[in-house]
């Protein structure tokens, strides 16, 4: 189960329980087909341009286009991949402003927000977002790599929190809040170096990560109990999580 935040509203807008399976079980294979490829780009860039570091090497699939195949192909290629580029930053962009305004702007800032309203400044959140995303793809704080590995790592650390959301009945809010900040936090500590690095051994940051983030969640939802309301919209949910897999394994 992927845990972009982007997918979900995707997940969201499917026509059927089908559709829904369908996605899921594509979505897998289709990352293996991107990733495993890429993996064998970079080490092939690396032989025949070695020495390539830190920015330099984030034009390593135009170089090999430039230096290895015909103009039309490495146009059809790069063609692909801003097509790729564009389906993906109008997903997060819309996702972004939405979890801006439902989960922050309206509680916090105008619970009485109209229709109209919400649609308004749901296009100036989209809006700033994107200027705000062209001014970091001009001035990249770092390499690509370095950006995907911390943005990757604390998409995984979310895991705990997606799984028990879906098949956990007993998993409470603050106890899902307390999972993602506690995670999310030692990754960071570790990432910076605050936490040294020989600490891990051989391990990734986000192994200790999804370790403290998995026992704070199951911990603090012994520890709390849900609202009425809290309770009332999660045993809905699980109710309709219930229906797809009941017809899944009819």
């Amino acid at each position: 189960m992927p845990v972009f935040p982007q997918l979900f509203t995707k997940y969201l807008a499917a026509k059927s329980s089908d559709s829904l399976k369908t996605t899921m079980t594509l979505y897998p294979l289709a990352m293996i087909l991107i990733y495993i490829p890429v993996l064998f780009l970079g080490a092939f860039g690396n032989i025949v341009f070695p020495g390539l570091e830190g920015k330099a090497s984030d034009a390593i699939i135009p170089m090999l286009l430039e230096n290895y195949y015909a103009p039309w192909i490495g146009a059809l290629v790069l063609s692909a991949v801003i097509a790729a580029i564009m389906s993906t930053i109008a997903s997060q962009l819309i996702t972004t402003s939405t979890m801006l305004l439902k989960d922050l702007y309206i509680p916090y800032i105008n619970k009485n927000l109209s229709p109209q309203r919400e649609v308004f400044v749901g296009r100036v959140f989209i809006f700033s977002l994107a200027l705000l995303t062209c001014y970091i793809a001009l001035s990249p704080p770092a390499a690509i790599l370095t950006i995907v590995t911390w943005a990757f790592t604390g998409y995984a650390v979310c895991t705990p929190a997606i799984l028990a959301a879906l098949y956990w009945r007993r998993s409470t809010a603050a106890a899902i809040i307390c999972s993602v900040l506690a995670g999310e936090g030692v990754l960071v500590l570790f990432m910076l170096g605050i936490i040294p690095a020989s600490v891990l051994g051989n391990w990734q940051a986000c192994v200790p990560a999804i370790t403290i983030s998995t026992l704070v969640l199951i911990v603090v939802s012994y520890l709390t109990k849900s609202g009425e309301e809290e309770r009332r919209s999660i045993d809905e949910k699980h109710d309709f999580l219930d229906t797809i897999f009941k017809a899944e394994n009819a």
